[in-house]
Protein backbone atom coordinates (compact mmCIF):
# COMPACT_ATOMS: atom_id res chain seq x y z
CA UNK A 1 0.00 0.00 0.00
CA UNK A 2 1.56 3.29 -1.11
CA UNK A 3 2.22 6.27 1.14
CA UNK A 4 -0.07 8.40 -1.07
CA UNK A 5 -2.92 5.91 -0.56
CA UNK A 6 -2.45 5.96 3.23
CA UNK A 7 -2.42 9.75 3.26
CA UNK A 8 -5.62 9.78 1.20
CA UNK A 9 -7.44 7.43 3.59
CA UNK A 10 -6.44 9.70 6.50
CA UNK A 11 -7.75 12.76 4.65
CA UNK A 12 -11.01 10.95 3.93
CA UNK A 13 -11.54 10.12 7.60
CA UNK A 14 -10.99 13.79 8.46
CA UNK A 15 -13.35 14.84 5.64
CA UNK A 16 -16.19 12.62 6.90
CA UNK A 17 -15.56 13.64 10.51
CA UNK A 18 -15.74 17.34 9.60
CA UNK A 19 -18.84 16.99 7.41
CA UNK A 20 -20.86 14.15 8.94
CA UNK A 21 -22.38 15.98 11.92
CA UNK A 22 -26.00 16.75 11.15
CA UNK A 23 -26.02 14.20 8.31
CA UNK A 24 -26.93 11.03 10.16
CA UNK A 25 -27.77 9.21 6.93
CA UNK A 26 -24.26 9.79 5.60
CA UNK A 27 -22.31 12.20 3.40
CA UNK A 28 -22.42 11.96 -0.39
CA UNK A 29 -19.30 12.73 -2.44
CA UNK A 30 -20.44 13.72 -5.90
CA UNK A 31 -18.62 16.85 -7.14
CA UNK A 32 -15.24 18.28 -7.96
CA UNK A 33 -15.20 20.74 -5.06
CA UNK A 34 -15.35 17.82 -2.64
CA UNK A 35 -12.52 16.07 -4.50
CA UNK A 36 -10.44 19.21 -4.19
CA UNK A 37 -11.22 19.48 -0.46
CA UNK A 38 -10.16 15.86 0.06
CA UNK A 39 -7.08 16.29 -2.12
CA UNK A 40 -7.65 13.51 -4.66
CA UNK A 41 -7.27 13.78 -8.40
CA UNK A 42 -9.82 11.33 -9.74
CA UNK A 43 -12.71 9.12 -8.71
CA UNK A 44 -10.78 5.88 -9.26
CA UNK A 45 -8.34 6.67 -6.43
CA UNK A 46 -11.24 7.91 -4.32
CA UNK A 47 -13.25 4.70 -4.77
CA UNK A 48 -10.23 2.52 -3.96
CA UNK A 49 -9.61 4.44 -0.73
CA UNK A 50 -13.29 4.30 0.27
CA UNK A 51 -13.39 0.53 -0.28
CA UNK A 52 -10.23 0.15 1.83
CA UNK A 53 -11.77 2.13 4.69
CA UNK A 54 -14.95 0.11 4.34
CA UNK A 55 -12.99 -3.15 4.68
CA UNK A 56 -11.07 -1.77 7.70
CA UNK A 57 -14.35 -0.99 9.48
CA UNK A 58 -13.80 2.79 9.57
CA UNK A 59 -16.62 3.56 7.13
CA UNK A 60 -20.10 2.21 6.54
CA UNK A 61 -22.71 3.01 3.93
CA UNK A 62 -25.28 5.67 4.74
CA UNK A 63 -28.42 4.60 6.54
CA UNK A 64 -30.97 3.22 4.13
CA UNK A 65 -28.43 2.73 1.32
CA UNK A 66 -28.88 -0.57 -0.53
CA UNK A 67 -26.44 -2.10 -3.01
CA UNK A 68 -23.87 0.33 -1.65
CA UNK A 69 -20.78 -1.70 -2.47
CA UNK A 70 -21.96 -2.41 -6.01
CA UNK A 71 -22.71 1.29 -6.57
CA UNK A 72 -19.31 2.25 -5.17
CA UNK A 73 -17.39 -0.27 -7.26
CA UNK A 74 -19.23 0.85 -10.39
CA UNK A 75 -18.44 4.50 -9.66
CA UNK A 76 -21.98 5.64 -8.85
CA UNK A 77 -23.32 7.18 -5.62
CA UNK A 78 -20.97 7.37 -2.65
CA UNK A 79 -23.06 7.93 0.48
CA UNK A 80 -21.01 6.88 3.48
CA UNK A 81 -20.53 7.62 7.18
CA UNK A 82 -17.96 6.99 9.89
CA UNK A 83 -18.43 3.98 12.15
CA UNK A 84 -17.63 4.26 15.90
CA UNK A 85 -14.12 2.97 15.07
CA UNK A 86 -13.89 5.61 12.35
CA UNK A 87 -14.89 8.35 14.79
CA UNK A 88 -12.16 7.23 17.17
CA UNK A 89 -9.65 7.34 14.32
CA UNK A 90 -10.95 10.78 13.30
CA UNK A 91 -10.26 12.12 16.79
CA UNK A 92 -6.70 10.81 16.70
CA UNK A 93 -6.01 12.23 13.26
CA UNK A 94 -7.68 15.55 13.99
CA UNK A 95 -5.64 15.88 17.14
CA UNK A 96 -2.32 15.68 15.26
CA UNK A 97 -2.94 16.82 11.70
CA UNK A 98 -3.80 20.47 12.32
CA UNK A 99 -0.53 21.35 13.94
CA UNK A 100 2.16 20.81 11.34
CA UNK A 101 3.71 24.10 12.39
CA UNK A 102 4.55 22.56 15.77
CA UNK A 103 6.90 20.21 14.01
CA UNK A 104 9.23 22.97 12.80
CA UNK A 105 12.54 23.16 14.61
CA UNK A 106 12.27 26.97 14.82
CA UNK A 107 9.06 26.85 16.87
CA UNK A 108 9.45 29.12 19.94
CA UNK A 109 7.23 26.83 22.04
CA UNK A 110 9.62 23.95 21.32
CA UNK A 111 12.59 26.02 22.45
CA UNK A 112 10.72 27.12 25.57
CA UNK A 113 9.92 23.56 26.71
CA UNK A 114 13.47 22.40 25.89
CA UNK A 115 14.85 25.17 28.08
CA UNK A 116 12.60 24.14 30.97
CA UNK A 117 13.58 20.48 30.57
CA UNK A 118 17.20 21.60 30.61
CA UNK A 119 16.53 23.47 33.88
CA UNK A 120 15.22 20.27 35.47
CA UNK A 121 11.46 20.32 34.93
CA UNK A 122 10.16 16.79 34.41
CA UNK A 123 6.37 17.16 34.66
CA UNK A 124 4.37 19.54 32.52
CA UNK A 125 0.72 20.40 33.09
CA UNK A 126 -1.63 23.38 32.50
CA UNK A 127 -0.88 26.35 34.75
CA UNK A 128 -4.56 27.21 35.11
CA UNK A 129 -8.09 26.06 34.38
CA UNK A 130 -9.12 28.67 31.81
CA UNK A 131 -9.66 27.78 28.17
CA UNK A 132 -6.59 29.85 27.26
CA UNK A 133 -4.41 27.93 29.73
CA UNK A 134 -5.68 24.56 28.53
CA UNK A 135 -5.16 25.42 24.86
CA UNK A 136 -1.72 26.93 25.51
CA UNK A 137 -0.70 23.71 27.22
CA UNK A 138 -1.74 21.67 24.18
CA UNK A 139 0.97 23.49 22.20
CA UNK A 140 3.53 22.69 24.90
CA UNK A 141 2.48 19.04 25.00
CA UNK A 142 2.69 18.65 21.24
CA UNK A 143 6.11 20.33 21.28
CA UNK A 144 7.31 17.82 23.90
CA UNK A 145 6.01 14.87 21.88
CA UNK A 146 7.78 16.25 18.82
CA UNK A 147 10.98 16.78 20.84
CA UNK A 148 10.93 13.10 21.77
CA UNK A 149 10.33 12.08 18.16
CA UNK A 150 13.34 14.19 17.16
CA UNK A 151 15.45 12.54 19.93
CA UNK A 152 15.86 15.84 21.79
CA UNK A 153 14.58 14.42 25.12
CA UNK A 154 15.08 10.93 26.55
CA UNK A 155 11.53 10.10 27.55
CA UNK A 156 8.04 11.44 26.93
CA UNK A 157 4.91 10.01 28.58
CA UNK A 158 1.89 12.13 27.62
CA UNK A 159 -1.47 11.56 29.31
CA UNK A 160 -4.73 12.48 27.60
CA UNK A 161 -7.77 13.40 29.67
CA UNK A 162 -10.81 11.62 28.21
CA UNK A 163 -13.62 12.49 30.65
CA UNK A 164 -14.56 15.65 28.75
CA UNK A 165 -14.61 13.79 25.42
CA UNK A 166 -12.22 16.33 23.89
CA UNK A 167 -9.07 14.19 24.23
CA UNK A 168 -6.85 16.99 25.54
CA UNK A 169 -3.41 16.52 27.06
CA UNK A 170 -3.46 17.15 30.83
CA UNK A 171 0.02 15.94 31.85
CA UNK A 172 3.31 15.14 30.12
CA UNK A 173 6.19 13.50 31.99
CA UNK A 174 9.60 13.72 30.35
CA UNK A 175 13.20 12.67 30.90
CA UNK A 176 16.25 14.90 30.55
CA UNK A 177 17.75 16.37 27.41
CA UNK A 178 19.74 14.16 25.08
CA UNK A 179 23.07 15.37 23.73
CA UNK A 180 21.21 16.31 20.55
CA UNK A 181 18.73 18.29 22.66
CA UNK A 182 21.51 20.12 24.50
CA UNK A 183 23.06 21.11 21.19
CA UNK A 184 19.68 22.30 19.87
CA UNK A 185 19.12 24.35 23.02
CA UNK A 186 22.63 25.82 23.02
CA UNK A 187 22.37 26.78 19.39
CA UNK A 188 19.21 28.78 20.06
CA UNK A 189 20.13 30.18 23.47
CA UNK A 190 21.01 33.60 22.09
CA UNK A 191 17.46 33.96 20.74
CA UNK A 192 15.70 32.59 23.84
CA UNK A 193 16.54 34.59 26.98
CA UNK A 194 15.85 32.55 30.10
CA UNK A 195 13.17 33.86 32.44
CA UNK A 196 13.21 32.06 35.75
CA UNK A 197 10.61 32.49 38.48
CA UNK A 198 11.58 34.22 41.69
CA UNK A 199 13.72 32.06 44.01
CA UNK A 200 11.65 29.96 46.39
CA UNK A 201 12.49 28.69 49.86
CA UNK A 202 9.25 26.70 50.22
CA UNK A 203 9.65 23.32 51.91
CA UNK A 204 5.96 22.55 52.59
CA UNK A 205 3.29 23.23 49.95
CA UNK A 206 -0.34 23.07 51.11
CA UNK A 207 -2.83 22.54 48.27
CA UNK A 208 -6.35 23.49 49.31
CA UNK A 209 -9.61 25.21 48.48
CA UNK A 210 -10.10 28.76 49.76
CA UNK A 211 -13.33 27.50 51.37
CA UNK A 212 -11.15 25.54 53.83
CA UNK A 213 -9.17 28.53 55.11
CA UNK A 214 -10.02 27.87 58.75
CA UNK A 215 -8.72 24.31 58.52
CA UNK A 216 -5.49 25.21 56.71
CA UNK A 217 -4.82 28.17 59.05
CA UNK A 218 -5.03 25.82 62.04
CA UNK A 219 -2.86 23.30 60.18
CA UNK A 220 -0.17 25.94 59.62
CA UNK A 221 -0.26 26.90 63.31
CA UNK A 222 0.27 23.23 64.18
CA UNK A 223 3.20 22.79 61.79
CA UNK A 224 4.94 25.95 62.95
CA UNK A 225 4.45 25.12 66.61
CA UNK A 226 5.52 21.47 66.34
CA UNK A 227 8.33 21.79 63.78
CA UNK A 228 9.41 25.42 64.19
CA UNK A 229 9.16 26.00 60.42
CA UNK A 230 9.62 29.56 59.22
CA UNK A 231 6.70 31.26 57.43
CA UNK A 232 8.83 31.58 54.27
CA UNK A 233 9.13 27.79 54.15
CA UNK A 234 5.36 27.24 53.86
CA UNK A 235 3.20 28.04 50.85
CA UNK A 236 -0.53 28.36 51.38
CA UNK A 237 -1.95 30.78 48.84
CA UNK A 238 -5.17 31.67 50.67
CA UNK A 239 -3.68 32.49 54.08
CA UNK A 240 -2.04 35.85 54.82
CA UNK A 241 1.66 35.56 55.47
CA UNK A 242 1.98 32.45 53.28
CA UNK A 243 0.86 33.80 49.92
CA UNK A 244 3.03 34.21 46.82
CA UNK A 245 5.63 37.00 46.97
CA UNK A 246 4.88 40.36 45.32
CA UNK A 247 6.04 40.47 41.72
CA UNK A 248 5.99 36.69 41.22
CA UNK A 249 4.52 35.19 38.08
CA UNK A 250 1.68 33.29 39.77
CA UNK A 251 1.45 30.34 37.39
CA UNK A 252 5.21 29.81 37.00
CA UNK A 253 5.87 30.17 40.72
CA UNK A 254 3.12 27.73 41.71
CA UNK A 255 4.18 25.22 39.08
CA UNK A 256 7.78 25.28 40.31
CA UNK A 257 6.85 25.06 43.99
CA UNK A 258 4.45 22.15 43.42
CA UNK A 259 7.35 20.24 41.86
CA UNK A 260 10.19 21.37 44.13
CA UNK A 261 8.71 21.50 47.65
CA UNK A 262 10.04 18.76 49.92
CA UNK A 263 6.56 18.03 51.28
CA UNK A 264 3.19 18.41 49.55
CA UNK A 265 0.05 18.27 51.70
CA UNK A 266 -3.25 18.02 49.82
CA UNK A 267 -6.18 19.11 52.00
CA UNK A 268 -9.04 16.93 50.75
CA UNK A 269 -12.54 18.29 51.23
CA UNK A 270 -15.79 18.41 49.29
CA UNK A 271 -14.72 21.85 48.05
CA UNK A 272 -11.15 21.00 47.07
CA UNK A 273 -12.28 18.01 45.04
CA UNK A 274 -14.26 20.46 42.87
CA UNK A 275 -11.35 22.89 42.47
CA UNK A 276 -9.59 22.60 39.10
CA UNK A 277 -6.44 24.16 40.56
CA UNK A 278 -6.28 21.64 43.41
CA UNK A 279 -6.86 18.73 41.03
CA UNK A 280 -4.08 19.97 38.73
CA UNK A 281 -1.70 20.48 41.67
CA UNK A 282 -2.40 17.00 43.06
CA UNK A 283 -1.90 15.40 39.64
CA UNK A 284 1.30 17.30 38.93
CA UNK A 285 2.77 16.43 42.33
CA UNK A 286 1.77 12.75 42.05
CA UNK A 287 3.70 12.52 38.79
CA UNK A 288 6.94 13.69 40.49
CA UNK A 289 7.05 10.64 42.81
CA UNK A 290 7.90 12.97 45.71
CA UNK A 291 6.16 12.94 49.15
CA UNK A 292 2.43 13.65 48.77
CA UNK A 293 0.21 13.44 51.85
CA UNK A 294 -3.59 13.51 51.43
CA UNK A 295 -5.11 15.15 54.54
CA UNK A 296 -8.82 14.40 54.90
CA UNK A 297 -11.00 17.03 56.57
CA UNK A 298 -13.75 15.88 58.90
CA UNK A 299 -16.48 14.03 57.02
CA UNK A 300 -14.24 12.84 54.17
CA UNK A 301 -13.33 9.17 53.80
CA UNK A 302 -10.37 7.48 52.07
CA UNK A 303 -12.92 6.03 49.65
CA UNK A 304 -13.66 9.58 48.46
CA UNK A 305 -10.22 9.73 46.86
CA UNK A 306 -10.10 9.10 43.12
CA UNK A 307 -7.34 7.15 41.41
CA UNK A 308 -4.38 7.35 41.63
CA UNK A 309 -4.61 9.13 45.02
CA UNK A 310 -6.72 6.32 46.49
CA UNK A 311 -3.53 4.23 46.63
CA UNK A 312 -1.90 6.67 49.06
CA UNK A 313 -2.26 6.37 52.84
CA UNK A 314 -4.38 9.35 53.91
CA UNK A 315 -4.20 11.22 57.24
CA UNK A 316 -7.40 12.34 58.96
CA UNK A 317 -7.86 15.86 60.35
CA UNK A 318 -10.42 14.60 62.89
CA UNK A 319 -8.09 12.04 64.50
CA UNK A 320 -5.65 13.06 67.25
CA UNK A 321 -3.54 9.97 66.61
CA UNK A 322 -3.36 10.72 62.89
CA UNK A 323 -2.25 14.30 63.51
CA UNK A 324 0.53 13.12 65.83
CA UNK A 325 1.56 10.70 63.08
CA UNK A 326 1.56 13.60 60.59
CA UNK A 327 3.97 15.60 62.77
CA UNK A 328 6.31 12.63 63.23
CA UNK A 329 6.44 11.82 59.52
CA UNK A 330 6.90 15.43 58.44
CA UNK A 331 9.71 15.78 60.95
CA UNK A 332 11.44 12.71 59.51
CA UNK A 333 11.08 13.86 55.90
CA UNK A 334 12.24 17.41 56.67
CA UNK A 335 15.03 16.34 58.99
CA UNK A 336 13.53 18.26 61.92
CA UNK A 337 13.12 16.91 65.46
CA UNK A 338 9.56 17.84 66.52
CA UNK A 339 8.94 19.70 69.76
CA UNK A 340 7.45 17.75 72.67
CA UNK A 341 3.72 16.96 72.31
CA UNK A 342 2.92 19.31 75.20
CA UNK A 343 4.11 22.24 73.06
CA UNK A 344 1.65 21.66 70.21
CA UNK A 345 -1.15 19.63 71.82
CA UNK A 346 -3.37 22.72 72.01
CA UNK A 347 -2.90 23.23 68.25
CA UNK A 348 -4.07 19.68 67.58
CA UNK A 349 -7.11 20.27 69.80
CA UNK A 350 -7.88 23.48 67.92
CA UNK A 351 -7.72 21.65 64.58
CA UNK A 352 -9.97 18.85 65.86
CA UNK A 353 -12.70 21.29 66.87
CA UNK A 354 -13.03 22.91 63.43
CA UNK A 355 -16.02 21.87 61.39
CA UNK A 356 -15.38 21.92 57.62
CA UNK A 357 -17.29 24.32 55.40
CA UNK A 358 -20.34 22.64 53.97
CA UNK A 359 -20.48 22.16 50.22
CA UNK A 360 -23.76 22.84 48.47
CA UNK A 361 -25.76 19.65 48.18
CA UNK A 362 -25.55 18.29 44.68
CA UNK A 363 -25.88 14.57 45.18
CA UNK A 364 -29.18 12.91 44.51
CA UNK A 365 -30.83 11.62 47.67
CA UNK A 366 -33.15 9.20 45.96
CA UNK A 367 -32.51 5.58 46.89
CA UNK A 368 -30.89 3.45 44.20
CA UNK A 369 -33.62 0.86 44.77
CA UNK A 370 -35.93 3.22 42.86
CA UNK A 371 -33.96 2.79 39.63
CA UNK A 372 -36.43 1.77 36.93
CA UNK A 373 -36.04 -1.03 34.41
CA UNK A 374 -35.74 1.59 31.68
CA UNK A 375 -32.85 3.26 33.50
CA UNK A 376 -31.10 -0.10 33.88
CA UNK A 377 -31.57 -0.80 30.16
CA UNK A 378 -30.07 2.61 29.40
CA UNK A 379 -27.05 1.96 31.62
CA UNK A 380 -26.49 -1.45 30.03
CA UNK A 381 -26.76 0.05 26.54
CA UNK A 382 -24.05 2.58 27.40
CA UNK A 383 -21.85 -0.22 28.76
CA UNK A 384 -22.29 -2.17 25.52
CA UNK A 385 -20.42 0.57 23.66
CA UNK A 386 -17.18 -0.39 25.38
CA UNK A 387 -16.45 2.81 27.28
CA UNK A 388 -17.06 5.23 24.40
CA UNK A 389 -19.36 8.23 24.66
CA UNK A 390 -22.80 7.37 23.23
CA UNK A 391 -25.53 9.49 21.65
CA UNK A 392 -29.13 9.28 22.81
CA UNK A 393 -30.19 7.95 19.39
CA UNK A 394 -27.68 5.10 19.66
CA UNK A 395 -28.93 4.22 23.15
CA UNK A 396 -32.54 4.25 21.96
CA UNK A 397 -31.65 1.96 19.05
CA UNK A 398 -29.84 -0.47 21.39
CA UNK A 399 -32.80 -0.52 23.80
CA UNK A 400 -35.45 -0.71 21.10
CA UNK A 401 -37.12 2.36 22.63
CA UNK A 402 -38.24 5.72 21.31
CA UNK A 403 -35.76 8.57 21.69
CA UNK A 404 -38.18 10.61 23.83
CA UNK A 405 -38.48 7.73 26.31
CA UNK A 406 -34.71 7.29 26.54
CA UNK A 407 -34.23 11.04 27.01
CA UNK A 408 -36.44 10.79 30.11
CA UNK A 409 -34.29 7.95 31.48
CA UNK A 410 -31.11 9.92 30.73
CA UNK A 411 -32.42 12.92 32.70
CA UNK A 412 -33.05 10.70 35.72
CA UNK A 413 -29.65 9.00 35.46
CA UNK A 414 -27.89 12.38 35.22
CA UNK A 415 -29.71 13.51 38.37
CA UNK A 416 -28.50 10.36 40.16
CA UNK A 417 -24.97 10.99 38.85
CA UNK A 418 -25.01 7.51 37.29
CA UNK A 419 -23.90 8.85 33.90
CA UNK A 420 -21.87 11.81 32.61
CA UNK A 421 -22.83 14.08 29.73
CA UNK A 422 -20.19 15.29 27.26
CA UNK A 423 -20.77 18.32 25.05
CA UNK A 424 -19.03 19.00 21.73
CA UNK A 425 -19.16 22.09 19.56
CA UNK A 426 -22.21 22.11 17.26
CA UNK A 427 -23.08 18.55 18.19
CA UNK A 428 -25.60 16.68 20.30
CA UNK A 429 -24.38 15.56 23.76
CA UNK A 430 -22.97 12.09 24.32
CA UNK A 431 -23.08 10.01 27.49
CA UNK A 432 -20.75 7.71 29.38
CA UNK A 433 -20.93 5.72 32.62
CA UNK A 434 -20.09 7.41 35.92
CA UNK A 435 -18.40 5.35 38.62
CA UNK A 436 -21.66 5.42 40.64
CA UNK A 437 -23.54 3.89 37.73
CA UNK A 438 -20.86 1.25 37.28
CA UNK A 439 -20.94 0.45 41.01
CA UNK A 440 -24.73 0.10 40.91
CA UNK A 441 -24.64 -2.35 37.99
CA UNK A 442 -21.90 -4.44 39.57
CA UNK A 443 -23.41 -4.51 43.07
CA UNK A 444 -26.82 -5.50 41.71
CA UNK A 445 -25.33 -8.22 39.55
CA UNK A 446 -26.64 -6.54 36.40
CA UNK A 447 -23.33 -6.74 34.57
CA UNK A 448 -20.55 -9.27 34.50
Amino acid sequence: MSKAHLELTDRLIIFFGDNQEGHGRGVEINNGDQLQEIGVGDYADLNAALLDLLDQGFLAFGLGVTNGRRDLESGHRRIMRLTPAGRDQFKKLKFTSHFDQDRRMDNPVLHSVLRRVGEGQRTFSPVGSSTEHIHAFQEEARALVHAHEERLIRQCSPHIEKASGLDLYDTVIVGGLTHRGELALTGSARDMPATKPLPSTVRVFISHSSHDNEVVSALIDLLRSALQIRAAEIRCTSVDGYRLPAGADTDDQLRDEVHQAEIFVGVISAHSMKSIYVVFELGARWATDKPLIPLLVSGMQPTDLERPLDRLNAIRCDSREHLHQLIRELGEKLGIAPEGPDVYERNITALLTIKPAKASATKNTKESSDVSDLEVETLQAIVSWGGREVRCHDIAEACGRKVLVVEHAIDKLLAREFIIDHYFANARPRYSLHKRGRAYLVEKGLIK
